[in-house]
């Protein structure tokens, strides 16, 4: 019972003393009144769960979605424990009925047509659910690493984006865009940034993926057959990320991590505390493996230190193809600059750009910023009160 109709009994049985006291109707003048009054409230109160009843259907199903022509639909959610649950489809006018089981949950195989719509479905276990603007068509599931992910606008920036954008519009093709996650246990619901599925415009699209949206609108514009988009992607994942730990199990090198993971999904374990923990340890390891730290402190960001040995590198670029050919490590850069009189006393802007994935960045060694992530722009404030006329050292530890 929600805090409403709880609130609406209280408000009742005042009723019932308040009219006790002045007079009482016939129903109530027995020995009888108190069973009475508790067969009124329980009614009253079976009458408003039954209205606070709504069924709930995980995000993949909402309005705008688009669902796979001449196909069986396996259409669940979860409702009140062992309620009958009503789903009506307008593209067939049926009606048909299914049973939540004792957890509340259930589901219902939907036979759909060749493509069209828009169309509507409405669910009820008493309360009415509807999701409108449904089509018929394609639905394509679109997964990856950084180039699956890679959006129109962001951090891609494809060719001629904005133009792009502002030519999105295209109200048959549908995108369902799911949030990055991570689970040590299956999950039964997905979480997106608007709730469920949208139709594709520029004030859509512009986060989308791009190879996605190019596909799915290629596809459509040949076909007109409406196309729903899932972008389920994530840059630089591993493929034993996206693979069941049962099947890893089978392979002798993942089988022990994986019975590792389970582990720390068993109840009573924090393992965000215990990944936190293993993080800074390996964090500390790293650092301590770093020559350019000395007792867990910079050293190398030194301005004074002889770098006379050190090696040189063009930059931007990708150091794989320039002077750190087969290297995956820690690296510290150097490069001296000079600071003309007009910009004395004045805040300056150090724009590195996309580093591939941590950085530290250091003016004359002192420290000015630093990020972790692979795809975040770097742009770091040196302080006016730092920025004398001269020749000064910028580092950067990547």
């Amino acid at each position: 019972m929600t805090k409403h109709s709880i609130l609406f009994l209280a408000g009742l049985l005042l009723f019932i003393q308040a009219e006790a006291i002045v007079k009482l109707p016939a129903i109530f003048k027995s020995n009888t009144m108190k069973q009475n009054s508790l067969l009124l409230i329980c009614i009253l109160a079976c009458s408003l769960a039954g209205l606070n009843a709504k069924v709930k259907l995980p995000a993949i199903f909402s309005s705008n979605m688009v669902l796979q022509q001449q196909s069986e639909i396996p259409f669940r959610g979860e409702a009140s424990p062992e309620k009958t649950v009503k789903i009506f489809t307008s593209w067939n006018k049926q009606t048909i009925e299914t049973t939540a089981d004792a957890t509340g949950k259930w589901k219902q195989t939907l036979a759909t047509p060749a493509y069209g719509g828009p169309f509507n479905i409405e669910i009820s276990d008493g309360k009415k659910l509807k999701l409108e603007n449904i089509l018929i068509g394609e639905v394509w599931l679109c997964s990856g690493q950084s180039n699956m992910e890679m959006p129109l606008a962001g951090w891609g920036k494809i060719s001629n984006y904005q133009q792009e954008i502002a030519d999105a519009n295209y109200p048959e093709i549908r995108l369902l865009q799911v949030n990055k996650n991570t689970s040590n246990v299956v999950l039964t619901d997905l979480q997106t940034p608007n709730g469920g599925w949208v139709s594709c415009s520029p004030q859509t699209v512009a986060e989308f993926s791009s190879v996605a949206y190019f596909f799915g609108r290629s596809i459509y514009n040949k076909t007109r057959i409406p196309i729903g988009l899932i972008n389920s992607s994530w840059g630089g994942t591993i493929a034993e990320a996206w693979t069941s730990g049962s099947s890893l199990k089978t392979m002798p090198d993942f089988a022990k991590p994986v019975e590792n993971i389970e582990k720390s999904a068993s109840p009573g374990i924090d393992a965000k505390s215990k990944y936190e923990k293993d993080l800074a340890a390996w964090n500390a390891e790293v650092t301590k493996q770093d020559k350019g730290f000395e007792n867990g402190k910079p050293a190398w960001n030194d301005p004074n230190i002889d770098i006379s040995d050190w090696k040189q590198m063009e930059i931007p670029c990708m150091w794989e193809d320039n002077a750190l050919r087969s290297f995956d490590g820690l690296v510290w850069l150097r490069k001296t600059i000079e600071i003309p009189a007009e910009w004395e006393n004045k805040s300056l802007t150090l724009s590195l750009d996309v580093i591939d994935d941590n950085d530290i960045a250091y003016y004359n060694g002192l420290e000015i910023g630093r990020t972790e992530g692979w795809n975040i722009e770097r742009k770091y404030t040196i302080p006016k009160e730092l920025v004398k006329t001269g020749r000064y050292g910028l580092n950067t530890h990547l």
